[in-house]
Protein backbone atom coordinates (compact mmCIF):
# COMPACT_ATOMS: atom_id res chain seq x y z
CA UNK A 1 0.00 0.00 0.00
CA UNK A 2 1.61 3.15 -1.32
CA UNK A 3 1.65 6.64 0.06
CA UNK A 4 3.71 7.91 -1.56
CA UNK A 5 2.67 11.34 -3.74
CA UNK A 6 4.25 10.28 -6.84
CA UNK A 7 2.17 6.99 -6.55
CA UNK A 8 -0.65 8.52 -5.58
CA UNK A 9 -0.55 10.78 -9.18
CA UNK A 10 0.67 7.52 -11.31
CA UNK A 11 -2.40 5.90 -10.49
CA UNK A 12 -4.83 9.11 -10.86
CA UNK A 13 -2.77 9.70 -13.93
CA UNK A 14 -3.40 6.87 -15.63
CA UNK A 15 -7.29 6.57 -14.42
CA UNK A 16 -8.16 9.81 -15.10
CA UNK A 17 -6.20 9.16 -19.17
CA UNK A 18 -8.45 5.95 -19.03
CA UNK A 19 -12.13 7.10 -17.99
CA UNK A 20 -11.82 10.96 -17.13
CA UNK A 21 -13.63 12.23 -19.68
CA UNK A 22 -16.62 9.85 -18.99
CA UNK A 23 -16.66 12.10 -15.60
CA UNK A 24 -16.52 15.13 -17.52
CA UNK A 25 -20.60 16.01 -17.09
CA UNK A 26 -20.57 15.10 -13.85
CA UNK A 27 -17.81 17.61 -12.50
CA UNK A 28 -19.16 20.66 -14.90
CA UNK A 29 -22.70 20.09 -12.60
CA UNK A 30 -20.71 19.75 -9.40
CA UNK A 31 -18.91 23.24 -10.11
CA UNK A 32 -21.81 24.89 -11.49
CA UNK A 33 -23.89 23.95 -8.71
CA UNK A 34 -21.21 25.27 -6.12
CA UNK A 35 -20.85 28.43 -7.95
CA UNK A 36 -24.89 28.59 -8.14
CA UNK A 37 -24.84 28.53 -3.86
CA UNK A 38 -21.21 30.67 -3.89
CA UNK A 39 -23.51 33.84 -5.72
CA UNK A 40 -24.70 35.28 -2.03
CA UNK A 41 -21.89 36.88 -1.20
CA UNK A 42 -23.41 38.00 2.06
CA UNK A 43 -24.62 34.88 3.92
CA UNK A 44 -21.89 32.44 3.37
CA UNK A 45 -23.01 28.54 2.95
CA UNK A 46 -21.87 25.77 4.84
CA UNK A 47 -21.56 22.68 2.46
CA UNK A 48 -20.58 18.97 3.28
CA UNK A 49 -19.42 16.53 0.66
CA UNK A 50 -20.37 13.00 1.60
CA UNK A 51 -19.07 10.08 0.21
CA UNK A 52 -21.32 6.90 0.88
CA UNK A 53 -22.13 3.13 -0.75
CA UNK A 54 -20.12 -0.28 -1.76
CA UNK A 55 -17.71 0.49 -5.03
CA UNK A 56 -16.91 -1.68 -7.74
CA UNK A 57 -13.26 -3.44 -8.39
CA UNK A 58 -13.72 -4.77 -11.77
CA UNK A 59 -12.16 -7.96 -13.13
CA UNK A 60 -12.01 -7.68 -16.94
CA UNK A 61 -11.55 -4.61 -18.96
CA UNK A 62 -14.83 -5.46 -20.95
CA UNK A 63 -16.46 -5.89 -17.21
CA UNK A 64 -18.71 -9.17 -16.64
CA UNK A 65 -17.11 -9.88 -13.01
CA UNK A 66 -16.39 -7.61 -10.18
CA UNK A 67 -15.59 -7.89 -6.93
CA UNK A 68 -17.25 -5.49 -4.26
CA UNK A 69 -18.02 -4.90 -0.84
CA UNK A 70 -19.92 -4.72 2.21
CA UNK A 71 -22.26 -1.23 2.06
CA UNK A 72 -26.07 0.01 1.39
CA UNK A 73 -25.10 3.43 1.97
CA UNK A 74 -27.96 3.45 4.61
CA UNK A 75 -25.50 5.97 7.09
CA UNK A 76 -24.56 8.48 3.97
CA UNK A 77 -28.16 8.83 3.21
CA UNK A 78 -29.52 9.22 6.26
CA UNK A 79 -26.19 11.80 7.77
CA UNK A 80 -27.40 13.62 4.12
CA UNK A 81 -31.12 14.38 5.26
CA UNK A 82 -29.29 15.32 9.09
CA UNK A 83 -26.76 17.88 7.57
CA UNK A 84 -30.14 19.59 5.40
CA UNK A 85 -31.73 19.91 8.73
CA UNK A 86 -28.79 21.53 10.06
CA UNK A 87 -28.55 24.23 7.23
CA UNK A 88 -26.00 22.62 4.87
CA UNK A 89 -25.86 22.78 1.05
CA UNK A 90 -25.47 18.41 0.48
CA UNK A 91 -23.18 17.28 -2.33
CA UNK A 92 -23.73 13.30 -1.95
CA UNK A 93 -21.21 11.46 -3.89
CA UNK A 94 -22.84 7.80 -4.06
CA UNK A 95 -22.70 4.60 -5.89
CA UNK A 96 -25.29 3.67 -7.93
CA UNK A 97 -27.00 1.07 -5.96
CA UNK A 98 -26.96 2.51 -2.57
CA UNK A 99 -29.68 4.60 -0.84
CA UNK A 100 -30.61 7.54 -1.71
CA UNK A 101 -31.85 10.75 1.01
CA UNK A 102 -35.03 11.98 1.26
CA UNK A 103 -36.29 8.44 -0.79
CA UNK A 104 -40.16 9.06 0.45
CA UNK A 105 -40.98 5.48 -1.14
CA UNK A 106 -38.97 3.94 1.90
CA UNK A 107 -41.43 5.48 4.38
CA UNK A 108 -44.67 4.79 2.85
CA UNK A 109 -47.58 2.26 3.41
CA UNK A 110 -48.90 0.65 0.13
CA UNK A 111 -52.63 0.82 1.86
CA UNK A 112 -52.83 4.32 2.04
CA UNK A 113 -53.08 5.02 -1.45
CA UNK A 114 -56.74 5.69 -2.87
CA UNK A 115 -57.59 4.86 -6.85
CA UNK A 116 -60.66 6.88 -8.81
CA UNK A 117 -63.16 4.56 -10.83
CA UNK A 118 -60.49 5.11 -13.37
CA UNK A 119 -57.62 3.57 -11.52
CA UNK A 120 -56.19 6.77 -11.08
CA UNK A 121 -53.98 7.60 -8.20
CA UNK A 122 -56.16 10.58 -6.49
CA UNK A 123 -55.24 10.82 -2.71
CA UNK A 124 -52.48 9.66 -0.23
CA UNK A 125 -52.82 9.73 3.52
CA UNK A 126 -50.34 9.24 6.51
CA UNK A 127 -50.64 9.45 9.91
CA UNK A 128 -46.86 8.45 9.63
CA UNK A 129 -45.45 11.91 11.29
CA UNK A 130 -41.12 10.91 9.98
CA UNK A 131 -42.87 10.49 6.44
CA UNK A 132 -44.24 14.28 6.85
CA UNK A 133 -41.23 15.85 7.97
CA UNK A 134 -39.75 14.09 5.23
CA UNK A 135 -42.07 15.24 2.49
CA UNK A 136 -41.44 19.15 4.16
CA UNK A 137 -37.71 18.70 3.95
CA UNK A 138 -37.52 17.65 0.56
CA UNK A 139 -39.86 20.50 -0.67
CA UNK A 140 -37.26 22.70 0.88
CA UNK A 141 -34.42 21.00 -0.41
CA UNK A 142 -36.01 21.03 -4.02
CA UNK A 143 -37.22 24.21 -3.95
CA UNK A 144 -33.61 26.17 -2.89
CA UNK A 145 -31.28 23.54 -4.37
CA UNK A 146 -29.86 22.27 -1.27
CA UNK A 147 -28.86 19.01 -2.59
CA UNK A 148 -26.58 17.43 -5.63
CA UNK A 149 -26.63 13.39 -5.66
CA UNK A 150 -23.44 12.28 -8.10
CA UNK A 151 -23.30 8.80 -8.46
CA UNK A 152 -20.57 6.30 -9.22
CA UNK A 153 -19.40 2.39 -10.34
CA UNK A 154 -15.31 1.16 -9.55
CA UNK A 155 -12.84 2.30 -7.55
CA UNK A 156 -11.47 3.78 -10.37
CA UNK A 157 -14.57 6.62 -10.82
CA UNK A 158 -14.92 6.91 -7.04
CA UNK A 159 -11.29 8.07 -6.61
CA UNK A 160 -10.87 10.12 -9.03
CA UNK A 161 -14.24 11.99 -8.15
CA UNK A 162 -13.07 12.36 -4.87
CA UNK A 163 -9.67 14.25 -5.90
CA UNK A 164 -11.68 16.04 -8.02
CA UNK A 165 -13.94 17.26 -4.83
CA UNK A 166 -11.46 18.19 -2.74
CA UNK A 167 -9.14 19.55 -5.08
CA UNK A 168 -10.98 21.27 -7.83
CA UNK A 169 -13.73 22.10 -5.47
CA UNK A 170 -13.33 22.83 -2.02
CA UNK A 171 -9.78 23.72 -2.66
CA UNK A 172 -9.62 25.89 -6.15
CA UNK A 173 -13.20 27.39 -4.87
CA UNK A 174 -12.15 28.84 -1.73
CA UNK A 175 -14.64 27.14 0.34
CA UNK A 176 -12.17 26.65 2.91
CA UNK A 177 -13.45 26.03 6.56
CA UNK A 178 -16.32 26.15 5.54
CA UNK A 179 -16.55 22.49 3.70
CA UNK A 180 -16.87 19.68 5.99
CA UNK A 181 -15.82 16.23 3.84
CA UNK A 182 -17.77 13.28 5.27
CA UNK A 183 -16.23 10.00 3.66
CA UNK A 184 -18.41 7.13 4.39
CA UNK A 185 -18.30 5.47 1.71
CA UNK A 186 -16.66 1.65 1.81
CA UNK A 187 -13.37 2.01 -0.05
CA UNK A 188 -12.07 -0.97 -1.55
CA UNK A 189 -8.33 -1.58 -0.38
CA UNK A 190 -7.56 -3.91 -3.30
CA UNK A 191 -8.19 -3.80 -7.10
CA UNK A 192 -6.23 -5.02 -10.24
CA UNK A 193 -4.36 -2.31 -12.37
CA UNK A 194 -5.82 -2.21 -15.79
CA UNK A 195 -2.79 -3.11 -17.35
CA UNK A 196 -3.27 -6.94 -15.59
CA UNK A 197 -6.94 -7.12 -16.30
CA UNK A 198 -8.06 -9.49 -19.06
CA UNK A 199 -9.22 -7.87 -21.61
CA UNK A 200 -12.74 -9.82 -22.29
CA UNK A 201 -14.68 -12.09 -20.04
CA UNK A 202 -12.38 -15.03 -17.99
CA UNK A 203 -13.41 -18.13 -19.14
CA UNK A 204 -13.80 -20.58 -16.99
CA UNK A 205 -12.88 -23.39 -18.78
CA UNK A 206 -9.65 -21.69 -19.05
CA UNK A 207 -8.97 -22.12 -15.01
CA UNK A 208 -6.79 -24.77 -13.88
CA UNK A 209 -7.26 -27.34 -11.80
CA UNK A 210 -10.40 -26.22 -11.24
CA UNK A 211 -9.38 -22.83 -8.77
CA UNK A 212 -9.10 -19.21 -10.42
CA UNK A 213 -6.46 -17.12 -8.82
CA UNK A 214 -5.55 -13.74 -8.89
CA UNK A 215 -3.60 -11.12 -7.99
CA UNK A 216 -4.73 -7.99 -6.21
CA UNK A 217 -2.87 -4.69 -5.21
CA UNK A 218 -3.12 -2.64 -2.63
CA UNK A 219 -5.25 0.46 -3.38
CA UNK A 220 -3.17 3.57 -2.79
CA UNK A 221 -4.26 5.97 0.21
CA UNK A 222 -5.71 9.01 -0.52
CA UNK A 223 -6.47 10.33 2.75
CA UNK A 224 -3.14 12.01 3.11
CA UNK A 225 -3.53 14.40 0.03
CA UNK A 226 -6.71 15.68 1.36
CA UNK A 227 -5.79 17.70 4.36
CA UNK A 228 -1.82 17.98 3.22
CA UNK A 229 -2.29 18.99 0.21
CA UNK A 230 -5.96 18.96 -2.07
CA UNK A 231 -7.94 20.80 0.90
CA UNK A 232 -6.11 21.25 4.28
CA UNK A 233 -8.51 23.68 5.59
CA UNK A 234 -11.79 21.20 5.16
CA UNK A 235 -13.22 19.55 8.38
CA UNK A 236 -12.35 16.07 7.14
CA UNK A 237 -14.53 13.47 8.88
CA UNK A 238 -13.95 9.63 8.43
CA UNK A 239 -14.99 6.17 9.65
CA UNK A 240 -12.95 2.97 11.11
CA UNK A 241 -15.53 0.12 10.74
CA UNK A 242 -14.05 -3.07 12.40
CA UNK A 243 -15.18 -6.88 13.09
CA UNK A 244 -12.81 -7.07 15.39
CA UNK A 245 -12.29 -5.00 18.96
CA UNK A 246 -8.68 -5.59 19.12
CA UNK A 247 -7.43 -3.75 16.41
CA UNK A 248 -9.89 -0.36 16.00
CA UNK A 249 -7.86 1.60 18.94
CA UNK A 250 -4.50 1.42 16.47
CA UNK A 251 -6.30 1.67 13.17
CA UNK A 252 -8.08 5.18 14.96
CA UNK A 253 -4.53 6.35 15.78
CA UNK A 254 -3.06 6.27 12.62
CA UNK A 255 -5.64 7.81 10.64
CA UNK A 256 -5.22 10.57 13.01
CA UNK A 257 -1.74 10.57 13.15
CA UNK A 258 -0.60 9.53 9.49
CA UNK A 259 -3.41 11.58 7.29
CA UNK A 260 -4.36 14.55 9.54
CA UNK A 261 -7.89 13.77 10.15
CA UNK A 262 -9.97 16.32 12.23
CA UNK A 263 -12.64 13.82 13.35
CA UNK A 264 -12.76 9.78 13.15
CA UNK A 265 -15.83 7.87 13.34
CA UNK A 266 -15.03 4.39 15.11
CA UNK A 267 -17.65 1.54 15.70
CA UNK A 268 -17.59 -2.17 15.38
CA UNK A 269 -19.19 -4.17 12.96
CA UNK A 270 -21.95 -6.07 15.56
CA UNK A 271 -22.82 -2.75 17.20
CA UNK A 272 -22.55 0.02 14.34
CA UNK A 273 -26.15 0.80 13.89
CA UNK A 274 -26.40 1.64 17.64
CA UNK A 275 -22.84 2.77 18.30
CA UNK A 276 -20.45 5.02 17.83
CA UNK A 277 -17.62 6.57 18.97
CA UNK A 278 -16.63 10.34 17.94
CA UNK A 279 -12.65 11.05 18.32
CA UNK A 280 -11.37 14.42 17.62
CA UNK A 281 -8.10 15.83 17.08
CA UNK A 282 -6.30 18.35 18.82
CA UNK A 283 -2.85 19.74 18.72
CA UNK A 284 -0.86 20.15 22.06
CA UNK A 285 3.09 21.32 21.98
CA UNK A 286 3.09 20.75 18.48
CA UNK A 287 2.16 17.32 18.34
CA UNK A 288 -0.99 15.30 17.24
CA UNK A 289 -3.67 14.26 20.69
CA UNK A 290 -7.00 13.05 20.46
CA UNK A 291 -9.48 12.58 23.12
CA UNK A 292 -10.76 9.02 24.05
CA UNK A 293 -13.60 9.04 22.33
CA UNK A 294 -17.20 10.43 23.01
CA UNK A 295 -19.67 7.82 22.99
CA UNK A 296 -22.84 8.46 20.61
CA UNK A 297 -25.94 5.83 21.06
CA UNK A 298 -29.05 5.67 18.95
CA UNK A 299 -32.06 6.56 21.38
CA UNK A 300 -35.00 4.43 21.92
CA UNK A 301 -37.21 6.97 20.80
CA UNK A 302 -34.98 7.94 17.63
CA UNK A 303 -34.93 5.76 14.13
CA UNK A 304 -31.29 5.85 13.86
CA UNK A 305 -28.14 6.84 15.50
CA UNK A 306 -27.59 9.75 12.75
CA UNK A 307 -30.03 11.87 14.70
CA UNK A 308 -28.18 12.25 17.50
CA UNK A 309 -24.80 12.02 15.75
CA UNK A 310 -25.00 14.95 13.03
CA UNK A 311 -26.01 17.97 15.06
CA UNK A 312 -22.48 16.88 17.52
CA UNK A 313 -20.51 17.06 14.25
CA UNK A 314 -21.93 20.65 13.34
CA UNK A 315 -21.55 22.05 16.21
CA UNK A 316 -17.86 20.95 16.17
CA UNK A 317 -17.42 22.32 12.40
CA UNK A 318 -19.18 25.48 14.05
CA UNK A 319 -16.25 25.44 16.12
CA UNK A 320 -13.57 24.90 13.82
CA UNK A 321 -14.48 27.48 11.31
CA UNK A 322 -14.09 30.14 14.29
CA UNK A 323 -11.12 28.78 15.41
CA UNK A 324 -8.63 31.87 14.05
CA UNK A 325 -5.99 28.94 12.42
CA UNK A 326 -7.36 25.76 11.95
CA UNK A 327 -4.80 23.74 13.69
CA UNK A 328 -2.06 21.57 11.56
CA UNK A 329 1.10 19.74 12.19
CA UNK A 330 3.03 17.24 10.60
CA UNK A 331 2.61 13.43 11.21
CA UNK A 332 6.05 13.15 11.40
CA UNK A 333 7.62 12.94 14.94
CA UNK A 334 4.18 13.33 16.28
CA UNK A 335 2.50 10.81 19.29
CA UNK A 336 -0.86 10.12 20.59
CA UNK A 337 -2.43 7.85 22.75
CA UNK A 338 -5.87 6.37 22.79
CA UNK A 339 -7.04 5.76 26.40
CA UNK A 340 -10.81 4.30 25.82
CA UNK A 341 -11.40 0.71 25.66
CA UNK A 342 -13.73 0.39 23.13
CA UNK A 343 -15.59 -2.58 24.30
CA UNK A 344 -17.36 -0.27 27.58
Amino acid sequence: MSERKEDIQAFLDTYQQLIGASLQTKQDQLIDFITYHEKDKTSPRKYVFITSGKMNVPLERNTVRYISNFSTGRRGAQSSEEFLKNGYVVVFLTHESAKRPLNILEHVNPDSFTLNENDGLVSFSSSNEKLKQLVRLRKKVNSEKLLLEISYDTLFEYLLMLKFICKDVIGDLNLGRRAILYAAAAVSDFYIPYDEMSEHKIQSRNVQDGKLELVLSQTPKMLKMVKSEWCPQAFVVTFKLESDVGIIDEKVKQAMQNYGMDIVLSNILSTKETKIYVHEKRILEEKVKFDSGQLVEKSSNQDCLEVELIPLLCAKHNRYMMSPTPPTVSSEGSSSKIVHDIQN
